[in-house]
Parts: structure tokens; C-alpha cells; sequence
């Protein structure tokens, strides 16, 4: 099986320093066909995928697989869950076998990567390819999708503070941005439910001039 490194936004998302001509069906299409005829969430579910150390036994994964579902799976039971996991569970193994081949474990053997938020430390030891790993998947898929309305909320609220308080509007949009990148799995933001729902209900239009102007005055000077 031919390796070429190549870093596209799939291979990032799926955590992925090489890529092989079955990858695109293996790992990528396949892991889509079965979060659509399972109504997964897109976005939950990588990021509980992030989480996953290819040195997993199978032991491990059927675990896992049931708590990643239980998560993304709009009004999970135990029904669903299970019939989920007939379709995650050989995936994941498969998933697992692939990001332990020696071409891909070796291409994050060599590369650098700095340790983020959550305090994961990059060590020497033979796990620490698995680590770097999970510090750029969790980084190229966030712990959940900004939506519109939550932009309008914050737009409101650093309008709220006034130019006079413009350096606390900054912080504000910051933290935003930085729950959205780093909050733990399954958690997400403390005032957001445990499961991301597939669909949010739709909220008034922002008039886009306003998005505009809120831009310039947040620009740093």
C-alpha cells in the first residue's frame, strides 16, 4: 500500500499525516454514510473521534463507540445506540488498524507539535505519537458549530459594553472562540445541552451592516 503525505482538511479532521488511495472510501466515506443513516452528529462525533488512541483493543472501542453515539445521536436508547454500534464498531477497528500502520505512526513520530489548553503533554515515550495526534485533531475540529444566532447573542451584548469598553468586547468574542476550540468532550459550553442537536430552531436575521461595523471597531488599532 502506497503512503504520499499530503495535508488536506479531511486528512486533518480525521487526523491523518498520510494518505493511502482507500482512505477516501475506508475512513472518510464510510465514516459519513454511517453518521447519515444513524442521524449522527457531524460535528460531536469527530470530535469524540479525536479522543481515540489507535492503540485501542477492541475491548476498548465497543465502549467508546457507545459512548461517542450516545452523545451524537439525537434522543439516543438503547435500541439505537446498538444498532449504531453494528456499523461504528468494525469502522473503528478499521479506523484504528490504519492510523497504526508504521507510514503514518512514523510521520507523527517526526513532526513537531505544541501542546494546547486542555494540558496534554507531548512526552518521548512510545505513546507520544498518539498524543500529538489527538492535540491536532482536537484542533481541527471543534467542540461545536458557532451558530448564527449565538453570533447575534454576542454581537448584542459586546454593543451592549460601548467603544469606551471595547477591550472587554474582545476578551468576550475571544472566549467564545476559545470554548468553542477547546472545551472538553462531551461537555461543550456549560450553557449549551450535552447533545448538539442536528437542526437549531431558526432566529431572526442580523441585519449584515452591523456584523460589518462590529468587525472594525473590534479590529485591533
Amino acid at each position: 500500500m502506497n503512503h504520499s503525505i499530503r495535508t488536506t482538511t479531511d486528512e486533518q479532521r480525521f487526523g491523518l499525516k498520510t494518505f493511502t488511495n482507500a482512505d477516501n472510501r475506508d475512513i472518510i466515506s464510510d465514516f459519513l454514510t454511517h453518521l447519515h443513516t444513524h442521524r449522527a452528529d457531524f460535528s460531536t462525533s469527530l470530535r469524540h473521534l479525536s479522543l481515540l488512541r489507535p492503540s485501542s483493543t477492541p475491548e476498548q472501542i465497543r465502549p467508546f463507540a457507545q459512548k461517542m453515539l450516545s452523545a451524537s445521536i439525537p434522543n439516543p436508547t438503547d435500541h439505537k445506540i446498538e444498532e449504531a454500534s453494528r456499523d461504528f464498531i468494525p469502522y473503528l477497528e478499521r479506523y484504528c488498524a490504519r492510523l497504526s500502520q508504521s507510514e503514518e505512526r512514523e510521520a507523527w513520530e517526526v513532526c513537531e507539535v505544541e501542546g494546547d489548553r486542555r494540558g496534554i503533554k507531548l512526552g518521548g515515550d512510545d505513546s507520544g505519537w498518539e498524543e500529538k495526534r489527538e492535540v491536532e485533531m482536537l484542533r481541527s475540529n471543534p467542540a461545536f458549530v458557532l451558530r448564527q444566532w449565538v453570533l447575534e447573542e454576542l454581537i448584542s451584548k459586546l454593543e451592549e459594553t460601548g467603544v469606551e469598553r471595547i477591550e472587554e468586547g474582545r476578551k468576550e468574542l475571544a472566549r467564545v472562540l476559545d470554548v468553542r476550540l477547546f472545551h472538553p468532550v462531551p461537555s461543550f459550553h456549560p450553557s449549551l445541552p450535552l447533545q448538539m442537536p442536528l437542526t437549531l430552531p431558526p432566529r431572526p436575521s442580523y441585519p449584515m451592516q452591523k456584523l460589518t461595523d462590529l468587525r472594525c471597531q473590534l479590529a485591533p488599532s
